[in-house]
């Protein structure tokens, strides 16, 4: 339904001034040889899957904190990593396409194969849980989960430069995408 008018947007055209705080503090552990553990906290807005500035106001007596990352990592071979948890993103990639305060929550097992002095292959498969439906007699839906593969190249010159390389496929299982309203009038 387009009934001409356009949609109000509040305070798209004036100037805000924020003043705005991020802390982050982690701790990495060496379990093993092969075994090594993380965790950290973050300010933030704990709803937002990302560790964001949070606004400092006079309103808000103290600044949030909760756990941004929790994990495992198993590296049994030099070209094999498998981490579980709530990690960083395991894939490789560009602000584009994932933000770099994004954490994964699930499971990610990284390949780097080095197929000769300069040239080494890199493969990232994952799994994570986006939502987990309380299904009854009434509500049959599933899950809702995040899969991701990639694969790519990386060359190493003999001085040092490098190029890297990467094809990715991402699928979001029992997702369904809802049109945002363009007219801003409720259908």
């Amino acid at each position: 339904l387009n009934t001409g008018r356009q949609a109000m947007i509040a305070n798209s055209t004036d100037d805000q001034n924020r003043y705005r705080v991020r802390a982050r503090f982690g701790i990495n552990a060496k379990l093993s040889d092969t075994f090594t553990a993380g965790i950290r906290m973050t300010t933030g807005h704990m709803d937002n899957p990302l560790s964001p500035n949070q606004s400092i106001e006079i309103r808000q007596a103290k600044l949030d904190w909760g756990l941004d990352r929790v994990f495992v990592t198993a590296k049994p071979y030099s070209w094999l990593t498998a981490t579980a948890g709530r990690f960083a993103n395991p894939f490789f990639s560009t602000d584009m396409v994932w933000d770099r305060s994004l954490a994964f929550d699930g499971a990610a097992v990284t390949f780097t194969p080095k197929l000769n002095d300069s040239l080494t292959g890199f493969g990232t498969i994952g799994a994570f849980p986006i939502d987990q439906v309380h299904k009854n007699s009434f509500n049959k839906a599933k899950d809702k989960w995040f899969m991701g593969a990639q694969a790519g190249l990386e060359w190493i010159s003999p001085n040092k430069s490098s190029v890297k390389a990467g094809l990715a496929l991402y699928d979001f299982k029992e997702v369904q995408g809802i049109r945002n309203n363009q007219d801003g009038v409720d259908t």
